[in-house]
């Protein structure tokens, strides 16, 4: 990707987004911490706060039991890459931004159709962009 963000944790730190960068940077913490991005809005998509591209869009979520906003797909096949985490005791694939490597959290294989797919993300991580 052409557009790929490379900044070093020091400059990341530095950046307006600070509570959204503690929870996407170093990759490996899991923090759940209250977000203010409510996932009741009008029609849109969802960008990680550090890159403005957009990563979820709205009418892709569901209300999942695990209280994280959820979505079943992301807004399209190069928003998001991923990897395997083998942090905590636990196998799961990672979910990033294409753009900044930032990583808001996982995706899983239990989620609704039409995908099966469940990509539990961090609200923190989220910004809203109205269409």
């Amino acid at each position: 990707m052409s557009d790929k963000i490379r900044k070093d944790n020091a400059e990341w730190k530095q950046q307006p987004h600070a509570k959204s960068i503690f929870v996407t940077r170093p990759r490996g913490r899991n923090h759940h911490l209250p977000g203010s991005t409510t996932i009741r809005k009008p029609q849109g998509t969802y960008s990680v706060s550090a890159a403005a591209k957009p990563c979820f869009v709205l009418i892709r979520n569901f209300t999942p039991a695990s209280g994280w906003p959820s979505f079943y797909a992301p807004a399209s096949e190069e928003a998001v890459e991923s990897e395997t985490d083998t942090s905590h005791g636990m196998r799961r694939t990672e979910v990033k931004c294409s753009r900044c490597d930032a990583s808001p959290r996982h995706v899983f294989d239990d989620g609704p159709q039409p995908t099966g797919m469940r990509y539990c993300i961090n609200s923190v991580a989220l910004e809203w962009q109205e269409d």
